[in-house]
């Protein structure tokens, strides 16, 4: 199954600290696990003030990857020195429908 995929321009960020480059690689190991998981749909991001929300939309209700991806954001490492906070939202399309959420920048969309 293929995964459309987002390309981030080289000027769009500047990375100034080991740190945001730590925070750099445990988003995208965050990203690559949500991937894996085949009752995900869609991954975007939007902002607003200060965060960046990864949406994760599921097919349908799956309680065991629902789990596990509360797990994941869980495990992800937080320090003050952030370049951004992070906030999950887990939206089953069985529930709510894609029409009802923000547009945003689309991570990967599994047809």
């Amino acid at each position: 199954m293929a995964l459309e995929t987002a390309v981030i321009p080289p000027q769009a960020a500047t990375l100034q600290t080991d740190s945001q480059l730590e925070w750099l690689s445990n988003f995208g190991g965050l990203i690559v696990a949500i991937s894996t998981l085949q009752t995900v749909k869609k991954a975007f991001l939007t902002r607003a003030s200060g965060y960046i929300i990864v949406w994760v939309l599921l097919r349908e209700e799956n309680r065991e990857d629902i789990d596990r991806l509360y797990s994941l954001d869980y495990e992800l490492p937080v320090s003050e020195h952030d370049p951004f906070k992070l906030d999950l939202r887990i939206v089953t399309l069985d529930r709510v429908s894609e029409d009802a959420l923000p547009d945003g920048y689309v991570i990967f969309d599994r047809p």
